[in-house]
């Protein structure tokens, strides 16, 4: 592997954040949260994989910080 996993967890989040945050702004709301959502998906499925437990709570808080405005994101355009 290339990258660590520690380097991959936080791509996860960061890809995941950026959808959420640009969902609005490139009219593609839908398909940018789908992708959010493969993003946080994948780092869920192998985040015991990816971080240790010393990292594990800081990645968590943000992962639930990215999941909570997605689904708000998710709720405005339903």
């Amino acid at each position: 592997m290339i990258f660590g996993d520690f380097i991959v967890a936080g791509f996860c989040l960061c890809n995941a954040f950026k959808y959420v945050w640009r969902c609005k702004k490139k009219g593609k709301t839908a398909e940018d949260l789908d992708k959010a959502k493969w993003y946080l998906d994948y780092y869920m499925e192998n985040l015991d994989d990816m971080l240790g437990d010393k990292r594990r709570n800081k990645f968590t808080r943000i992962y639930e910080m990215i999941w909570a405005t997605m689904a708000k994101r998710r709720k405005e355009i339903e």
